[in-house]
């Protein structure tokens, strides 16, 4: 298939009118160790994990907690309804972003379908850290999981539970800090998802607004 792809007789290089990655990295100005066959498949698999898997496990959440939990239909339904009474226009993503329910409910959603659940590991070179009484010297690998976070009781109350209130009014976690903090969906820091913003407009965009409605 590399191959394929390589020569430019695979379909996802072929066909113009419907760019890939592929072609898009082979046909870029990136140095030639770039556009091996290593590249090309890390290439591959990140749009296909991160750019579909997980986009559509987070919408997968939002649409199923909100569909089952009528007082969470009914409250999202009269947010939209009041926002954009006339469904044939469409609603400006900053309008949606705008709205605290919605924003509740992509939270709740994103918080309960974390994408990776092993450890992610950082590496802290320059000082020492500290964690309760035990100091880890600079060099040391640490990691912990999303899950660990998310379900942590003394941060989400009822963890298991799909709760948008949660995060309305700037919420805060029962120690006082912004739950936004505690999100842990993308990552964090400089090695955070660079498709944050595209994942969020998704899963607040027209037709997904509209099955709601």
């Amino acid at each position: 298939m590399y191959k394929d792809i390589t020569s430019g007789s695979s379909k996802f290089v072929k066909d113009k009118d419907k760019p890939s990655i592929f072609g898009e990295v082979l046909n870029s100005k990136l140095p030639t160790e770039d556009k091996e066959c290593r590249r090309i498949v890390d290439e591959g698999q990140a749009v296909i994990a991160g750019g579909v898997i997980t986009t559509a496990w987070a919408s997968s959440h939002f649409v199923f907690h909100v569909v089952s939990n009528p007082k969470v239909y009914q409250r999202l339904q009269d947010e939209l309804r009041a926002a954009w009474p006339d469904p044939s226009i469409q609603l400006n993503i900053f309008a949606l972003e705008k709205l605290p329910y919605l924003r509740g409910c992509i939270q709740e959603a994103l918080r309960l379908s974390y994408g990776i659940t092993h450890r992610q590991t950082r590496v802290h070179q320059d000082r020492s850290l500290r964690y309760k009484d035990w100091v880890i010297p600079p060099g040391t690998p640490i990691g912990m999981t999303i899950m660990d976070v998310h379900h942590d009781e003394s941060i989400f109350p009822n963890s298991e539970a799909f709760i948008p209130e949660r995060w309305i009014d700037g919420g805060k976690s029962p120690k006082g800090v912004s739950l936004d903090h505690y999100l842990l969906a993308f990552g964090k820091g400089t090695r955070s998802c660079v498709g944050v913003k595209f994942v969020l407009q998704s899963c607040a965009t027209r037709d997904r607004a509209d099955k709601v409605i």
